[in-house]
């Protein structure tokens, strides 16, 4: 059998590598689509607790939509703000070991 290439280890890291990339992808989405579903339960509830029997007179009404409005705009910043934070340092974390993957990978395929 014939020696593999320089270039098929390479590559073979490569794909390795790319998997785990995947795996880091994939539970980031999980955190993400976790924080986004708490999002979605506190807006429920600060509907329900500002409105809590219905429409009662156009005036009140008026009043706890604009309360709603600023409810949920702060609880969207709030989730939105950590799902950046979060995404931002699994980034920067992904693109040091990129960094470090690439030239151990190319070393480690070098005769």
């Amino acid at each position: 059998m014939a020696e593999e290439s320089v270039n098929d280890r390479i590559h073979d890291d490569l794909i390795s590598h790319d998997i785990a990339l995947r795996r880091v992808d994939g539970d980031r989405r999980k955190k993400t689509e976790a924080r986004i579903d708490t999002l979605a339960d506190d807006l429920k509830a600060v509907m329900a607790k500002i409105d809590p029997f219905g429409t009662e007179r156009a005036d009140a009404q008026e009043r706890r939509l604009k309360k709603l409005d600023e409810e949920v705009a702060k609880l969207i910043a709030e989730a939105y703000g950590e799902i950046s934070k979060g995404l931002t340092s699994d980034l920067r974390r992904i693109a040091n070991i990129e960094s470090e993957v690439t030239v151990e990978t190319i070393g480690k395929a070098l005769p």
